[in-house]
């Protein structure tokens, strides 16, 4: 009997090289995962990631994306000035995070940011 599963949704946050060289190529070659939507700052890598990966959901903002899109997960490899930011917007909005390290700028914002997921379950 074949198990079917339905991929997980995944929106991508910060879209350089090291997300689209090496971490959307990683994505890609399973089946499980389907990149849903797109999120940058910048209006000419949100463009250009979205034609080259057609993928039309693109935002510049985080919220705008975890409020619009039905993610399972989000994939974050932007600056890590912003990762603390899109762990507690993925948090609050109850979607699953992987961040490119460091996850946070001090030990004590990384214990609260566990603490804080660990209360959201």
């Amino acid at each position: 009997m074949q198990v079917r599963y339905k991929p997980v949704r995944l929106g991508l946050v910060g879209l350089g090289q090291q997300m689209l060289g090496n971490l959307v190529p990683a994505v890609s070659l399973s089946n499980l995962a389907q990149i849903a939507a797109l999120c940058d700052i910048g209006a000419e890598p949100l463009r250009a990631a979205s034609q080259m990966l057609g993928i039309s959901s693109t935002y510049s903002d985080i919220d705008m994306m975890l409020e619009n899109e039905q993610l399972d997960a989000v994939i974050c490899a932007s600056s890590p000035a912003t990762h603390e930011l899109v762990l507690n917007r993925c948090i609050a909005h109850g979607v699953a995070a992987f961040v490119e390290k460091p996850a946070g700028s001090l030990s004590g914002s990384i214990r609260d940011l566990k603490a804080r997921s660990d209360l959201a379950g």
